[in-house]
């Protein structure tokens, strides 16, 4: 009832406002303790130098991604919520394209490392540059569930990926400690379950309209763009700590950050 008051105030639905407001947090604080959690437990049950390059392939997969049109999923989550429910498709096409091309971009950088000798590392950027367009496309389920303004159904699937990557990477990294399987944990896991996640989502729902816009798909490309730099810039302190003072730093670095990084995602909820 104070909720039903206050709109004469403010102007909108306080009670929609409130509930999507509560389930979106909530997905929120899982996903940013679970990353918390999970960079306590990986720098204790790896060495320094195996975390921090950890670290430096999972910023160098952001960057490997940026031809799957990261952008696409905003104009997705934009299109669905204006009934364009055929546009999830086109969206998957898109994807799949622009994986081809991440993939040839992950395989580039491997083949770098891997003629100036550095093959451990090589590896690592293999099974980043293998897993990562499926990953991708997998993560087009959350615009969808965003779009239909499904919060609470979002929230549940969050809560079970998050929970279910960082048991696996836990479990792994404790019982062997081998970098190049902790990382096989890490996105075989994330790409399994957002493309259970996908296909769970993209049934089309009764009654909906089969349309396509044309318009999000050229919006996703340009949001995409746009998002170059900032990619670029979020991650631009791994990847100069990891090539100018190495990998141990750079754990030192993400750990010291950890309790900043992750609790500020918690304080986000409040805003």
């Amino acid at each position: 009832q104070a909720l039903r008051w206050s709109e004469r105030y403010t102007g909108t639905d306080m009670v929609y406002l409130a509930r999507g407001g509560f389930w979106v947090g909530l997905g929120q604080g899982v996903s940013s303790l679970s990353a918390l959690v999970l960079a306590i437990a990986l720098s204790n049950f790896l060495p320094p130098e195996s975390f921090g390059t950890y670290k430096f392939v999972l910023a160098l997969s952001a960057v490997i991604a940026l031809p799957t049109l990261p952008g696409l999923n905003t104009a997705l989550m934009r299109a669905i919520a204006q009934g364009n429910d055929d546009t999830t498709r086109a969206a998957v096409r898109l994807k799949t394209v622009g994986g081809s091309a991440a993939f040839l971009l992950g395989g580039g950088i491997a083949a770098y490392y891997f003629l100036n000798g550095n093959l451990y590392l090589a590896r690592a950027l293999l099974i980043a540059a293998t897993f990562v367009p499926l990953m991708e496309l997998g993560g087009l389920w959350d615009a969808v569930l965003a779009g239909r303004k499904e919060f609470r159904r979002a929230t549940t699937y969050h809560a079970a990926l998050y929970g279910a990557v960082t048991l696996t990477l836990c479990l792994t990294a404790y019982i062997h400690g081998n970098l190049l399987l902790v990382l096989l944990a890490y996105f075989g896991s994330w790409t399994l379950g957002r493309l259970v996640a996908l296909a769970l989502v993209i049934r089309a729902r009764p009654g909906a309209e089969r349309a396509l816009s044309h318009e999000a798909l050229t919006l996703g490309g340009h949001l995409s763009i746009l998002g170059i730099l900032t990619t670029l810039a979020a991650r631009a302190d791994h990847l100069l700590l990891f090539h100018f003072l190495g990998p141990i730093a750079l754990a030192y670095y993400t750990l010291a950050l950890a309790p900043i990084t992750h609790l500020g995602g918690v304080v986000q909820i409040l805003k």
